[in-house]
């Protein structure tokens, strides 16, 4: 009788254990996993994402990104705010964020760490309206971020080309993505300087694109003509394209001196190609 009761005191005590120790177990993932939240939100095509943590200061943290991003919408931030655990899908699971935008044909684009968007996004807008030939009011409204192994870049290849034309003369300049801004301004002043050129024309057709976009490119070093004509005397001087702004102006000074031609068509007559 003794023995029995021992036994089923033991067995009960051990239930009891066992009982605590899963509420224990329990209660310490529960706690754990509220140390694990995870928030977005999202406002002009950029997601915003914080890093896991208790939800106050994961709310904190992806709502203060949002609300200081130079292109965003506050009352969006507020109204696209999701916190979770697993349910949370990560809008950036390489672990790199690209951001891009883009005005009057020339885009932008630049990289880093999702945590750190508002740098990102600074950086692209800073580069789009110190361009000369961009719109500020496109260079925010375009800006977009996603993932970088996601995100449809404007310079893939991360080299980029820009080019323009007047008076039938082509202009062009190359360098890294990074530099796009100085690519795009090297080409609008190599245009604005050539002595036959037109400003606005210079302006207006200036467009980027990727150095491996098949578009047809003019290398440095390919052989330009430059012609003009006067008084039905034709001018002609040749040259790799790259010095195109000293053929330029050799054709027009040879042109320009001759004693019978005219200098007004001199001028309205020459291109190169």
């Amino acid at each position: 009788m003794v023995r029995a009761t021992y036994h089923f005191y033991k067995e009960l005590f051990m239930s009891i254990r066992s009982s605590f120790m899963a509420a224990v177990a329990i209660a310490t993932i529960t706690a754990g996993s509220s140390f694990a939240q995870i928030c977005t939100t999202h406002s002009k095509n950029i997601t915003f994402v914080s890093p896991p943590s208790e939800v106050d200061a994961a709310t904190t943290s992806v709502l203060s990104a949002c609300q200081q991003n130079p292109v965003t919408v506050n009352a969006d931030c507020s109204n696209n705010l999701r916190c979770g655990f697993n349910d949370i899908q990560n809008p950036y699971p390489s672990g790199q964020a690209a951001c891009y935008n883009s005005s009057h044909g020339i885009g932008f684009q630049a990289f880093g760490d999702p945590l750190n968007l508002n740098a990102i996004t600074q950086t692209v807008l800073t580069a789009c309206t110190q361009t000369t030939v961009t719109i500020n009011t496109e260079c925010s409204a375009s800006v977009v971020c996603a993932d970088r192994y996601q995100a449809s870049l404007p310079y893939p290849s991360g080299q980029v080309v820009c080019t323009t034309t007047s008076k039938g003369i082509r202009f062009e300049q190359r360098g890294p993505d990074s530099a796009a801004k100085d690519v795009a301004n090297a080409t609008a002043t190599q245009c604005t300087q050539n002595p036959v050129t037109i400003n606005t024309e210079c302006s207006q057709n200036m467009s980027c694109h990727d150095s491996q976009s098949g578009i047809p490119d003019n290398h440095h070093g390919d052989q330009v003509v430059c012609r003009t004509n006067s008084h039905n005397i034709p001018f002609e001087v040749r040259g790799p394209r790259d010095q195109i702004d000293q053929l330029t102006q050799q054709v027009l000074n040879q042109c320009t001196q001759n004693p019978v031609t005219i200098n007004t068509e001199c001028s309205q007559n020459l291109h190169c190609n």
